[in-house]
């Protein structure tokens, strides 16, 4: 048949065809006509259907089970247990088999005694990966302020020592970037000075080929040799070749790798010095916009929106390996980070 001969007839009544209207009208009346309680149960297992297709589990304990969590015991850390039952929310309890301790499968973890759902913690996740502000995240998750703000904080406690364990390797590119320190009240009252100074924070950058990363707050004003040297030497391989912009606080970290280097000032506009630091030289762009979106944070946080930084820039790189949310979720229900409030 010949592809301009065809001609669509709609099907009859019959065959189907109006029913999807009379679906919609049944389910309207079955919905609009239920109390709240009824109403609420509805809600909350559309929201479990949701969740499991999307995650793969209906609530946190079975994400924690399927990920292989086991429960250990919060008062001597013993794994000798066995089940004891249910709690009142219907969640597995157990019972330590030496000192009696009964407790839940999340009670030594950065969710413990939670009461949100998992799709909760899931739609802040997503946000905060794209680094959506707290008002924000509460305001679409339902939850205040300083509970957004403690879910910030358990989510960059799990993600403490990740940095710890990154080895740079091969051609390996270091910058600095320097930012406002606001951890004084009196700052907010005094010009700003241009240029660098005391009052400013440096943060140093390091990417390799692979680009795998470290970034480190170092201290305020220019970096010493010590301080670069404390924060970089244990994630730099030796005989790994350093491309920098010439600063001489560089040269004692090179030499204690016995590594070669690369210099291109960044004062020079040549293409040649630009196509050489473009990847350091972007990547610094990236945290400077970063940072920039967290204006007023304590100097003493920053380090943790750095390790935040540095994991969410390698989880979004393995997204198509392992979806980005499901990665933080784990990270979550398998850590004993336990982070309280402390107002």
């Amino acid at each position: 048949m010949a592809i301009n001969s065809f001609r669509w007839t709609p099907p009859r009544a019959s065959e189907g065809f109006f029913m999807s209207r009379e679906k919609k009208t049944r389910f309207h009346d079955l919905v609009s006509g239920m109390d709240g309680g009824s109403f609420d149960d509805l809600r909350g297992e559309v929201r479990a259907r949701e969740c499991r297709e999307w995650l793969g589990e209906a609530d946190l304990s079975e994400m924690a089970e399927s990920l292989g969590r086991k429960p250990a015991c919060p008062e001597c850390g013993s794994l000798s247990c066995r089940p004891w039952g249910r709690s009142k929310s219907g969640e597995r309890r157990y019972v330590c088999s030496d000192c009696g301790r009964t407790f839940q499968l999340l009670s030594q973890s950065a969710l413990a005694w939670s009461k949100r759902h998992l799709m909760d913690y899931a739609k802040a996740l997503e946000m905060m990966s794209f680094n959506v502000p707290l008002d924000v995240v509460a305001s679409v998750v339902g939850v205040h302020h300083n509970t957004a703000l403690l879910w910030r904080r358990k989510a960059f406690a799990t993600v403490a020592e990740w940095q710890r364990k990154t080895r740079l390797s091969g051609r390996v590119w270091i910058d600095e970037i320097y930012t406002f320190d606001y951890g004084d009240p009196g700052d907010h009252f005094r010009k700003m000075r241009r240029g660098l100074s005391k009052r400013k924070v440096c943060v140093c950058i390091a990417i390799d080929c692979r680009e795998s990363l470290v970034i480190f707050e170092t201290g305020h004003g220019c970096p010493t040799s010590a301080e670069l040297l404390r924060a970089l030497k244990g994630h730099i391989e030796p005989g790994s070749t350093i491309v920098h912009d010439g600063l001489m606080a560089h040269r004692r970290l090179i030499e204690a790798l016995g590594s070669a280097d690369e210099v291109y000032k960044s004062t020079v506009k040549d293409e040649a010095s630009l196509k050489a630091m473009l990847m350091i030289n972007s990547f610094s762009s990236w945290a400077k916009r970063y940072l920039d979106r967290f204006t007023g944070m304590r100097t003493k946080y920053l380090q943790d929106y750095l390790n935040w930084f540095a994991y969410v820039f390698r989880v979004k790189e393995q997204d198509e390996k392992w979806p980005k949310t499901e990665r933080l979720l784990r990270h979550l229900l398998l850590s004993t980070e336990n982070c309280k409030r402390s107002w």
